[in-house]
């Protein structure tokens, strides 16, 4: 009997997503979770997700991180309701006339009506002033976490390039690990990684039940399941895929060159040559000694190069054309895309 094709929407269900809120931090924390849990077992869900980060306009970082108490917008009409009747029935009073000293004090305390109002705008004055200052304050913290992140995984990498003859994990040519976030697995097989340490504070990911797929798990999957797995196993954070000339591929290796990049916040699609994380401000980046930095943009310049990190000076998202052309993958991409030579 004849197999029928498989003609389900991928997406089915979808339409009871709000997709669109979950982008733009905009749902209750239940629901989000909710969805971040449908995500992370669906690539199609992923795929949409991307493309809803590439086509939504920009938001800055402190307005997706920060989420109000409940109930503030309330309270606050509240609070201006109740100083216009407040500043009303002052003005229909005798203490309006009186002098300060004379003026009848609230409930005993020893505070008049005009101390009171004084107070209130002090305090509005206040808050206002300071409301900035804790919105970039969560900023900045979140990219500190961050940066904390990329300097633990530092120490696992340089634990494992010391006993594999200096040597990063990389990809696999050629197999089912043959892709940037190959390290992940790599790395969690020789215990030397915890799974939050891969996922940027930033990523929607972050408040999802993510974990490492171990090696075996991915050699064992294929179809779907292996795309699913090979789109998550190196978290939200962008790879070195070493570099390719006339002898072939070169993993990548760690020479603790400080100007050499080696992951960083990741772009959000094939096809995007900057990072969404942390407001789209910047991207947080490991360096081959260990130190990270904040670079608002994505050139490389430290090295007298202003390609993407993201892509090589083809303008592919592949493996570099020479030792000093760095280029930091998303977990699914292949450092070599052309076919290769066998022995």
């Amino acid at each position: 009997m004849e197999q029928q094709p498989d003609n389900r929407d991928p997406l089915n269900g979808a339409e009871d997503l709000d997709l669109v809120g979950f982008v733009l931090g905009a749902l209750e924390p239940e629901e989000h979770s909710r969805i971040a849990e449908k995500i992370s077992g669906s690539p199609e869900l992923q795929e949409a997700v991307d493309r809803l980060y590439v086509s939504l306009p920009k938001t800055p970082e402190s307005w997706q991180s920060v989420r109000p108490p409940s109930g503030l917008a309330r309270r606050a009409c509240e609070k201006v309701v109740d100083f216009d009747r407040t500043r009303e029935l002052f003005a229909q009073s005798d203490l309006a006339s009186q002098p300060a000293s004379k003026a009848r004090t609230y409930a005993g305390s020893g505070w008049s009506w005009r101390d009171i109002v004084v107070l209130a705008g002090t305090c509005l004055a206040v808050a206002l002033i300071l409301l900035p200052s804790i919105l970039n304050s969560r900023y900045q913290a979140r990219i500190a976490m961050c940066q904390n992140n990329l300097r633990q995984v530092s120490t696992a990498l340089q634990h494992y390039s010391q006993s594999h003859a200096g040597f990063l994990p990389s990809a696999e040519l050629g197999s089912r690990l043959g892709v940037a976030g190959a390290y992940g697995p790599i790395l969690r097989d020789a215990e030397l990684i915890q799974d939050r340490l891969l996922l940027c504070p930033s990523s929607p990911l972050s408040q999802s039940n993510f974990s490492i797929p171990t090696t075996l798990e991915i050699t064992r999957s294929d179809g779907v399941k292996l795309s699913h797995l090979q789109r998550k196993m190196g978290g939200t954070y962008a790879y070195t895929m070493g570099y390719y000339d006339q002898e072939g591929w070169h993993a990548p290796r760690s020479s603790q060159r400080p100007y050499v990049m080696v992951m960083a916040d990741t772009n959000d699609s094939s096809n995007s040559q900057y990072s969404r994380r942390h407001g789209s401000r910047g991207q947080n980046i490991l360096f081959e000694d260990g130190h990270t930095a904040f670079l608002q943009d994505c050139s490389a310049h430290l090295l007298g190069d202003d390609d993407s990190i993201y892509v090589n000076r083809f303008g592919l998202v592949a493996a570099g054309v020479d030792p000093l052309d760095t280029v930091l993958g998303p977990s699914f991409a292949r450092p070599v895309t052309f076919p290769t030579k066998t022995e």
